[in-house]
């Protein structure tokens, strides 16, 4: 039987309902839903979305349906003809039954993506660069899976001798994947395994040869290490090796510098942040325009994420006057569509508004922003910012009402 063979069973049990009962309340012979049940026959768009309804499964069954005509679609075609469409159409329709699904779907996805033609490299570079761009609005339950499909099958590919140059080009894109793996599973809460798979990042990246996937891989690390509980020693030290071999005018080193200057403004090393501020904007200036209007992707660098470094290490630094005037220039070029990104923004202006010694305006502000988010954008990422918001509230204050309820709301988004 299926993932969504089971599901069908479960439910028409689960309700005392027979088959031939199903059958005639969406008039459809009993025979062959009994096919469909065993996971014999696929059910038609109009049989699921029947059985939906009669359920109440909200739309899961006929995703669960219409993934697996996709993916039998997608093995039974020639290996010629499967291109990118095909790839991004099973995709859209697999992961948004995978999560739900749990490991059996997103094994299912794995087996039939592992089976599919060999993608060269210039495909897989355009994969990645998709995913840049889901990142900052996908939820991490619909990145996980299908970034595990594309990562098993790149791992079966990258075994398969080939020349040199494709062989780099394939390890440039496993170590941007690798990273993207271990931002996911920061963001869902595996704080075990995303350190691993930043290890694989940096072996990867190391491995293709390209100083600048190097450079970007260990400038992301060291990044997330503020919000991933990791070292902060370490990484300094990573993001002052990713300086030193970065390239000048390039995103890489923009990428190198953001760390650099927020590790140290999070240890309040001052020179050292302020220095690593100062020649992030004279990199910014030089960039490319291209990659300056990049705005919702990991691998561009807008203005606004300069300017989002800046008010990070000014909030650590206390420097509330500072961070307070970078607040609005940080969320000017953000497009409404980046709630997270925005929310962070606004929950270190929040930070700010406490230091600068308005508590509960500040606290107020940050229980607004974070209780305004969608639930699935509440990541680490954005409730550990929160939480920098109520340190900051003075040990006097932090018995009031307002914080007091603050520190409630954190405790249970964070034990959720």
């Amino acid at each position: 039987m299926t993932v969504r063979s089971r599901r069908y069973c479960a439910l028409r049990l689960s309700r005392g309902m027979s088959l031939r009962e199903l059958g005639r309340q969406i008039t459809y012979d009993y025979s062959h839903l009994s096919r469909i049940e065993s996971g014999k026959s696929v059910p038609s768009a109009g049989v699921a979305e029947k059985v939906d309804d009669l359920f109440g499964a909200e739309g899961y069954l006929t995703r669960l349906a219409s993934a697996e005509r996709a993916a039998l679609e997608l093995h039974s075609r020639n290996s010629e003809e499967r291109d990118d469409v095909d790839r991004r159409s099973f995709l859209g329709a697999a992961t948004g039954v995978a999560a739900s699904a749990g490991l059996d779907g997103l094994e299912n996805v794995r087996r039939v993506l592992a089976d599919g033609h060999m993608r060269g490299p210039e495909e897989w570079e355009s994969i990645v660069r998709d995913y840049g761009h889901l990142y900052h609005v996908a939820a991490p339950s619909v990145m996980l899976p299908a970034i595990s499909a594309d990562l098993a099958l790149l791992g079966k590919q990258i075994n398969v001798p080939c020349d040199a140059n494709a062989q780099r080009q394939l390890s440039r894109t496993a170590a941007h994947l690798c990273a993207l793996m271990a931002q996911v599973l920061a963001n869902s809460g595996d704080l075990v395994a995303a350190p691993r798979w930043w290890r694989t990042a940096r072996q990867t990246a190391d491995a293709s040869g390209s100083k600048q996937v190097q450079v970007w891989v260990r400038g992301r690390d060291a990044m997330r290490a503020l919000y991933e509980r990791r070292s902060l020693p370490d990484a300094l030290r990573s993001a002052r090796e990713a300086v030193q071999i970065s390239l000048p005018g390039t995103v890489e080193r923009a990428c190198a510098l953001a760390a650099y200057a927020e590790v140290a403004g999070r240890l309040h090393l001052q020179p050292q942040a302020v220095s690593a501020l100062h020649q992030l904007a004279d990199v910014q200036a030089a960039l490319p325009r291209d990659v300056v209007r990049e705005e919702a992707s990991q691998f561009g660098w807008p203005e606004s994420r300069t300017t989002f470094t800046e008010l990070y290490v000014y909030t650590f630094l206390g420097d509330a006057k500072n961070a307070l005037r970078v607040a609005d220039a940080a969320l000017a070029g953000l497009p409404p569509e980046l709630t997270r990104r925005r929310g962070q923004v606004e929950l270190q202006r929040a930070t700010a508004i406490v230091q600068d010694g308005s508590v509960d305006e500040g606290v107020q502000h940050a229980f607004s922003v974070l209780a305004g988010l969608p639930k699935e954008q509440r990541i680490n990422v954005v409730t550990d910012l929160a939480w920098d918001t109520y340190r900051a509230v003075p040990a006097v204050d932090q018995i009031k009402p307002a914080a007091r309820e603050f520190r409630q709301f954190l405790q249970m988004e964070t034990t959720a």
